[in-house]
């Protein structure tokens, strides 16, 4: 019985110690956890003039680099789809060699496992990529697998510039390619076939000789082949 009374008694305390934690740094819980993030800023924050904006908004509009954590950067929206900054510039918004934005459906679509994954997502993002990376050689889009490979569960194509290992995998010679953004998916899904992935990410670039090349795997895809995050956390060293 006492052996049972100091478990529990330890259990209680290991709970108090976790909830404790989470209170002191409640906005980074909150976001770690919370894998609907993106669909509740696509619902609930484009238009801050509806009633009760304040209140069904966590994360209002705001472009600004003070609010930058705590807001929503947007960069364009049409009625389909918007172009959200990446929280992951908020360490580096002076660096203007860095780009990281997401393309994202306004109607809700889990990701690349979803039979609703909207055709046009891919030139509207690479239209967007156009304005701010002026190489169009240097451009990826990139859409990481489900599960733990992804944080959000919206499906959301990060806008982004290649590494030097995305570079080379333009000029693997059998890397396969497509002649219009509007046949990703319909590819994408024909070589996850091919190596009998059940879930997959995307990687889309352009093609030097015409076209854009399309790479699927089962890993993160942003981390593996792009420069995700900014100079200031020591991952930029080539050409941005």
């Amino acid at each position: 019985m006492l052996a049972y009374n100091q478990h529990r008694f330890y259990n209680i305390l290991t709970l108090i110690s976790a909830l404790l934690i989470c209170a002191t740094l409640l906005p980074a819980c909150v976001v770690d956890s919370n894998r609907d993030i993106l669909w509740n800023i696509v619902a609930n924050c484009l238009d801050s003039s509806v009633t009760d904006y304040e209140k069904l908004c966590h994360w209002p509009i705001d472009n600004s680099a003070a609010a930058c954590r705590n807001t929503t950067g947007l960069w364009d929206k049409n009625a389909e789809f918007v172009v959200l900054r990446d929280r992951k510039m908020c360490d580096c918004l002076d660096d203007k060699t860095f780009v990281h934005a997401l393309a994202v459906p306004r109607t809700k679509v889990t990701g690349t496992e979803d039979p609703n994954r909207p055709v046009g997502i891919w030139q509207f993002a690479w239209d967007n990529a156009v304005k701010r990376i002026v190489n169009e050689s240097e451009i990826a889009l990139v859409v990481n697998p489900p599960g733990n490979k992804r944080s959000q569960d919206q499906l959301h194509v990060h806008i982004v510039r290649l590494n030097d290992a995305g570079r080379r995998l333009i000029d693997v010679p059998n890397v396969s390619r497509v002649t219009s953004l509007d046949d990703i998916w319909k590819k994408a899904d024909e070589l996850a076939k091919d190596k009998d992935f059940d879930y997959y990410g995307v990687l889309v670039a352009r093609n030097p000789a015409g076209g854009f090349i399309v790479f699927v795997n089962d890993h993160n895809l942003e981390y593996d082949f792009t420069l995700a995050k900014c100079p200031a956390e020591g991952v930029i060293s080539n050409t941005k």
